[in-house]
């Protein structure tokens, strides 16, 4: 190294070393204007300086060295201040796309961000594409991933309510709901939710994905729509953290039954009883599944691999050689489950077709005296969900 002697030891570089890098921890405000308007250092540079520090005291048989108490911390003030700097405009949406090219990704992601594509970043690693952008339309970003590659990864927080929780800490919950699809996407982004959190069939959201989508609200209280049985237990688990925000989960088997929940939502209310509200509306619709038998089963409805069948309250509820004639024998469970209900929501499924899709909706309205509304939820792997409210 330049300036050592011949008689120089380990311990006598590092010492200067860690000189160098202390010099350079207190000089790096003046090469980064951000840095000197917050009234900080270098983060990297200081975690550097204190591993060498740590390699020192090692060769030297001394204790480690102290790290300062209030080492990382930031003004609250100022992160507010450049919060409204750098605008809350829509929302801050991550994804990471396998087997999709980087520059093919680039073209419909910097037309969907906001700020004349200022908040548009995409790199390349080993699990795909991994694209931050800002928008105001999450769900055209789940879109334009899905019809260039598969979806591993997805996350969009509600900047403008996360800057007012850092405003006003008024004590509102935020509300994390677990997504899949566009349409879905789409429509709790609309009724609501502070952050969305992608997870499917096979894809479920783990415990730490859904505390790291509540943190990212800004928000002491956060209500939890699991949106899947399987996520349900997670959400639970996410809940029993002793740091971080106070979660409240509205255990809801399937996306209908979120948007139901959604419908009850009440802002200002006080976290437990917007919760309490959101069970009411989930009671309040009973919802099914639709999709392809993976592999032929016996039990009190038999099926055959790839037969169209339907579930509900998380059995078997009824099976047919086709679409219309699986949700046609399903409605009379449904109506048997809630007796008052009054509307169907027919939820369109990524792997159906438009002409598809409304071959469905005209034999359930021949079928039933009901109101019947068709929506392209987007969701994999159920064909259809099929709500009754």
């Amino acid at each position: 190294a330049p300036g050592c002697g011949d008689g120089d030891s380990a311990a006598d570089a590092l010492e200067r070393a860690v000189a160098a890098a202390a010099d350079g921890v207190e000089r790096s405000p003046q090469r980064n204007p951000v840095l000197a308007d917050a009234g900080v250092v270098d983060a990297g540079a200081r975690g550097l300086e204190l591993m060498l520090r740590g390699m020192l005291a090692g060769l030297r048989g001394e204790e480690l060295p102290e790290i300062p108490a209030d080492l990382g911390e930031i003004d609250p003030d100022w992160l507010i201040r450049r919060l409204d700097d750098a605008g809350t405009d829509g929302f801050c949406t991550e994804l990471v796309v396998a087997g999709a090219d980087e520059a093919a990704l680039a073209e419909p992601m910097r037309a969907l961000a906001s700020r004349g594509g200022e908040t548009l970043m995409l790199a390349s690693e080993r699990r795909g594409v991994r694209v931050h952008v800002h928008t105001r339309e999450p769900e055209a970003a789940w879109a334009a991933a899905e019809a260039l590659g598969e979806i591993r990864s997805f996350h969009a927080v509600d900047m403008a309510a996360q800057s007012a929780a850092a405003h006003a800490g008024d004590g509102e919950a935020g509300v994390v709901a677990v997504v899949q699809g566009a349409g879905f996407t789409q429509m709790f982004r609309e009724l609501g939710a502070s952050a969305l959190l992608g997870g499917g069939a096979g894809d479920n959201a783990s415990v730490a994905m859904i505390r790291s989508a509540a943190e990212s609200t800004g928000r002491a209280d956060v209500i939890v729509l699991p949106n899947q049985a399987d996520v349900s237990a997670a959400a639970r688990s996410a809940a029993q953290a002793p740091d971080g925000p106070r979660l409240h989960v509205v255990a809801t088997a399937n996306q209908a039954e979120g948007v139901a929940a959604m419908l009850a939502y009440a802002r200002g209310l006080a976290a437990e009883d917007a919760a309490a509200e959101m069970e009411v509306g989930r009671d309040g619709a009973v919802a099914g599944a639709v999709t392809l038998a993976a592999r032929a089963s016996g039990g009190a409805v038999p099926l055959r691999e790839g037969q169209p069948f339907a579930m509900l309250g998380g059995e078997i509820a009824a099976a047919g050689d086709s679409f219309s004639e699986t949700v046609a024998a399903l409605l009379p469970r449904m109506r048997a489950a809630h007796p008052h209900g009054a509307l169907v929501t027919l939820y369109q499924g990524a792997e159906v077709d438009d002409a598809e899709a409304d071959a469905l909706m005209d034999a359930v309205c021949a079928a039933t005296d009901l109101e019947v509304e068709l929506v392209a939820g987007g969701q994999r792997p159920y064909h259809w969900l099929v709500a009754l409210e």
